[in-house]
């Protein structure tokens, strides 16, 4: 994720996926990702999945690992930015693993 309007994108549909999940599901949350791009001149796609049955626990989840992130030490870019700006990938699966928060992934080559 290298280009902001992308991730400012992606940050507003996190914001806004509950008002159409209640709708059909309750309060639970599901949030699906799908990349396609280039890896060593060879196009893939990558899709990750996440669930949980509640979105206000998930969403806790999410925030507080930020916060002990934070408190460790672990995240150490100035200013403001989007989370996505500055959480690793792996750093963010290890602390959703550690909450229990099981995250689908695969890497696909076309």
């Amino acid at each position: 994720m290298q280009k902001n309007e992308i991730i400012e994108f992606l940050s507003r549909v996190s914001y806004r996926m509950p008002e159409i999940t209640n709708i059909f599901t309750g309060v639970g949350v599901v949030v699906r990702v799908e990349i396609t791009g280039k890896i060593n001149n060879q196009t893939a796609v990558y899709c990750a999945t996440l669930r949980h049955e509640n979105t206000a626990i998930a969403a806790g989840l999410g925030v507080g690992s930020i916060a002990q992130l934070l408190l460790e030490d672990k995240l150490k870019h100035p200013g403001v930015l989007p989370v996505e700006a500055v959480l690793p990938t792996d750093l963010f699966k290890q602390n959703m693993q550690e909450r229990e928060i099981e995250i689908n992934s695969f890497l696909r080559f076309l």
